[in-house]
């Protein structure tokens, strides 16, 4: 259960404003619980059935752990989450090690926060625990239909319709709210990158001793990098699986974060990475696949009325270019 957020020297509001949040993903209920905690009325709207609609893991930067540290919940991060302490760089076709680095602990005191490794569900749950304690509504199973920034409404694909006196779009990049800021419908130009994400257990790692450094080190993320290939690797949860991200040549990718993708699809995008990481994948729990596409620059965040901003990954989608530059020519 969670417990009540810190209240102490937290700044109240003294103008209740009424937000509507379209999106209840890492963001939107980040956003939830900020808006909540210092007095103001938050509505957030998710499209999903439950919160574990989403597998896989995530990492949280010193920046974001900072924040939930303040709010009290270090308690609670710390019981979903792995606390990183060094990183090591491999050689995708071989496996050669090419430099192992520690994160400094004077520098990380000084960001107030730490990198953490955590479930996406767990640490989502987490958030939605928060945002509930605060107040703050949430409606699962909640489809919008369209949005007027004007009026400030959002209409529900029930029906139903809803007021806010500000409308936060949380939606992602494809989602209703990005199109609202220019009024019109973005045609995304497929990536040269798909990204299959996937975990494996950690005692089915320990059977295979060629495998079992991954957990002997048990607080380190891998890097593996190659020639327009990568994979980033690191423990979650209790330690007892080992998340990996893959990412590769995108061949017309048509998977989605809901369908588990093909075994050997993963198997596939493994052929040329060296043969402990090529076993990992066939260790590894059914993965899916998502096609990173790349949607144009947003030049404003805010509507032009004032009323309707977007956030995450809905205002900022991940930079493709940067990543496949890194990929294509780093320890080419």
């Amino acid at each position: 259960m969670m417990g009540k957020l810190k209240k102490k020297s937290v700044y109240r509001t003294m103008l209740r404003i009424h937000f509507l949040i379209v999106g209840g993903g890492i963001s939107g209920l980040t956003f939830a619980t900020a808006l909540q905690r210092v007095g103001h009325q938050v509505t957030v709207l998710e499209k999903d059935k439950c919160l574990r609609q989403i597998s896989g893991a995530c990492r949280l930067a010193p920046n974001m752990s900072k924040i939930l540290y303040n709010w009290g919940l270090e308690d609670e991060v710390r019981s979903i989450a792995i606390k990183s302490e060094s990183l090591s760089i491999l050689l995708y076709e071989s496996g050669e090690i090419l430099g192992h680095h520690h994160w400094d602990e004077e520098v990380l005191k000084e960001t107030q926060g730490e990198f953490l490794f955590a479930r996406h569900s767990d640490l989502r749950k987490l958030l939605y625990d928060a945002a509930i304690s605060c107040g703050a509504r949430v409606r699962m199973n909640t489809s919008v239909e369209s949005i007027d920034p004007d009026k400030r409404t959002v209409t529900l694909q029930s029906g139903e319709v809803l007021h806010a006196d500000v409308i936060i779009g949380a939606d992602g990049p494809s989602g209703m709210t990005r199109r609202g800021i220019h009024g019109m419908i973005e045609e995304p130009k497929q990536g040269r990158l798909k990204m299959f994400s996937t975990t494996v257990s950690s005692d089915l790692l320990l059977r295979h001793p060629e495998l079992s450094y991954v957990c002997a080190q048990n607080n380190t993320m891998f890097n593996w990098f190659g020639n327009g290939q990568s994979v980033l690797g690191f423990p979650v949860g209790d330690g007892s699986e080992f998340a990996m991200y893959i990412y590769g040549p995108n061949d017309d990718c048509r998977g989605s974060w809901g369908k588990p993708a093909l075994g050997h699809d993963l198997e596939a995008m493994l052929s040329t990475a060296e043969p402990r990481l090529r076993k990992l994948g066939k260790l590894a729990y059914p993965s899916t696949c998502v096609s990173i596409e790349e949607y144009p620059h947003l030049e404003q965040w805010v509507h032009k009325n004032g009323r309707l901003v977007v956030i995450g990954d809905a205002a900022h989608p991940l930079p493709v270019r940067k990543i496949c530059t890194a990929i294509s020519f780093i320890f080419r």
